[in-house]
């Protein structure tokens, strides 16, 4: 960019001062089916966010719906919220256990146990302030979540 096109762009942003831009967005839900009529899920990280919208949009498809998470207060909140869907308590980044909660997911479901569909949504991010502030324990914590999880 040139020197006049820089002079141009800073004397029109003290005239009229900062762009401001407007964004308009429609959000649609799909009506409710029952594509996933007698389907298990279990879902990591459904106690929150884009977790837990997956859990209720399963739940409005006709899913059997098991959310999985690290601490139990947000597993209630979320359980209620869900018409008193299951949950178990369990943190994904312990790989050793992950058998073990397959195993109880599965009893929990009953019925021959089986897990249809498995959605990996749990991750954390550790760096919101930017990466002056990673620290070693914290970069292992995030990839244990996020990737061996």
């Amino acid at each position: 960019m040139g020197i006049k096109a820089i002079v141009h762009r800073g004397l029109r942003y003290i005239i009229k001062g900062v762009p401001v831009y407007n964004i308009h967005i429609d959000v649609k839900e799909m009506p409710e089916t029952n594509i996933l009529k007698g389907r298990r899920v279990l879902i990591t990280g459904g106690s929150s966010g884009i977790g837990f919208y997956i859990a209720r949009r399963c739940q409005m498809d006709g899913a059997e719906v098991l959310i999985v998470g690290r601490r139990e207060d947000k597993l209630k909140k979320a359980s209620k919220e869900l018409n008193g869907c299951p949950y178990l308590v369990q943190d994904v980044s312990n790989v050793a256990d992950l058998p073990n909660m397959i195993c109880r997911a599965e009893n929990m479901f009953g019925r021959e146990g089986k897990i249809d569909s498995l959605v990996s949504n749990a991750g954390i991010s550790l760096h919101e302030h930017g990466f002056h502030h990673v620290t070693e324990d914290t970069w292992d914590r995030q990839m244990s979540v996020n990737l061996k999880g």
